[in-house]
């Protein structure tokens, strides 16, 4: 990722409104999703050591 990429997310981030935003918007896909991801990472924490 380029310095410039950084910089734009952290200061996007740096503006309440927008993180919150963002987190909210990350929370809904979270919940839409919550069984699937559950799941990946549960694969990934199994199986990953055994790799």
């Amino acid at each position: 990722m380029s310095a410039f990429m950084l910089n734009y997310f952290s200061s996007l981030l740096s503006f309440p409104k927008v993180s919150s935003f963002v987190t909210a918007l990350f929370a809904k896909i979270v919940n839409i999703r919550k069984f699937d991801y559950t799941h990946k990472v549960l694969v990934l924490l199994v199986y990953n050591p055994l790799l």
